[in-house]
């Protein structure tokens, strides 16, 4: 009988999928980036579904760059990362609460939870975990362990 922690070391490919929504007609230019890897660029007009995959033993790590936002031409477009589930898990609450997003205003660092993009710079979500540890935790599920043998 295999063990919990041994179940984690098994390799295969998780579904990811993204939605993207725009809020105003002339959205930001949005580039997503999973574990290193382009997935998306362009200028969501309407709610943008993306699909991708990444390896259950790869440390999970999304970043959306907004750029091409000017301000004083228009103060209220965004893009809002509306979901983003991993084999199936809603994770944005989850995200949010642990996500940088690095701004190109004057304090920097926007230090409160969002999913909600309207400056640009770049939200970045990097916790150095593989999704089933990620997803343990969001389940409240306790601690994970790794034995030493």
């Amino acid at each position: 009988m295999k063990k919990f922690y041994e179940l984690l070391d098994t390799r295969f490919p998780l579904p990811i999928t993204v939605v993207l929504t725009p809020i105003s007609d002339t959205p930001p230019h949005v580039e997503l980036i999973i574990n290193g890897t382009g997935v998306y660029a362009g200028r969501p007009t309407n709610a943008t579904h993306i699909d991708h995959r990444v390896f259950s033993d790869e440390n999970i790590s999304i970043e959306l760059i907004i750029s091409g936002k000017i301000y004083n031409m228009d103060s209220t477009s965004a893009v809002v990362l509306e979901s983003l589930r991993m084999d199936g898990v809603e994770t944005v609450p989850y995200l949010s609460r642990h996500a940088v997003y690095q701004t190109d205003q004057a304090w920097g660092v926007y230090d409160k939870p969002t999913s909600h993009l309207g400056w640009n710079g770049r939200w970045r979500f990097d916790v150095g975990k593989p999704f089933f540890h990620i997803k343990h935790e969001i389940k409240n599920h306790g601690w994970l362990l790794t034995p030493n043998n």
